[in-house]
């Protein structure tokens, strides 16, 4: 009976092979792996946090794509970074419509690798310090996204009734002035929306290739004034 088990020193000495270093190492990778997944990469139009894009497409890489559930998403980039945003896609609820719900902001750290048809690049998420400096040129921005918001109503400049509605929506309430990059990402989305209002210069891809967070909200506070000053007519 005794011969038939494996003997119990025998087992201690196989778990023991694998040491508190190759341990410290296999973590390391899974810690790496979650800081800087490699996601799969589209190139469609630059999107922002919160925005949804619905689309046409019969391409068969989709259907593969959907299945990794997350996708990484870039615009047309000409800065050295490449920067995008999370995204889940899904099947939409015609034949052959897709939908992008982009999530959070990342830059490209790695080559791009082809596996079939499908391209990936590890990708790091990006979670800005907010400063003091930072909340005070945010608390700035909240005034002028009410006073954006009432001149479109007024001059009626919405593409259908009820658009600002749906933007509004999809983009979820707006951040506080203390969470200034989430801010600043959600009013750049509120004038550039999907699908565009036409009511303001393209700043998106600017927002999202900013070197600071204070340039991310001169970019979009420039970016509503000259909507407004557009819309009104001034």
């Amino acid at each position: 009976v005794h011969g038939r088990g494996r003997p119990r020193h025998r087992v201690a000495t196989a778990l023991h092979a694998v040491s508190e270093d190759d341990m410290k190492v296999l973590q390391d990778r899974i810690d790496d792996l979650k800081k800087r997944p490699l996601l799969p990469i589209i190139m469609v139009d630059s999107m922002l946090p919160g925005q949804r894009l619905v689309f046409s497409a019969a391409n068969p890489e989709l259907e593969d794509l959907a299945e990794e559930g997350l996708v990484g998403v870039i615009g047309p980039q000409r800065a050295a970074s490449v920067v995008g945003v999370s995204a889940k896609l899904s099947a939409g609820s015609r034949s052959g419509e897709w939908e992008l719900k982009a999530e959070d902001v990342f830059k490209v750290v790695s080559e791009a690798q082809r596996e079939g048809t499908i391209t990936r690049a590890k990708v790091e998420f990006l979670n800005e310090e907010v400063r003091e400096e930072d909340v005070l040129l945010a608390e700035a921005l909240v005034p002028l996204i009410e006073e954006w918001t009432n001149t479109l109503v007024e001059n009626q400049a919405e593409r259908y009734e009820g658009q600002l509605q749906d933007i509004l929506k999809d983009l979820g309430q707006m951040p506080p002035p203390t969470m200034a990059d989430k801010l600043a990402m959600w009013a750049a989305a509120l004038v550039n929306p999907l699908p565009a209002l036409g009511v303001a210069l393209e700043i998106r891809p600017a927002v999202l290739q900013a070197d600071s967070l204070q340039e991310r909200i001169l970019i979009v506070r420039r970016g509503i004034r000259g909507s407004i000053e557009h819309v009104s007519g001034r």
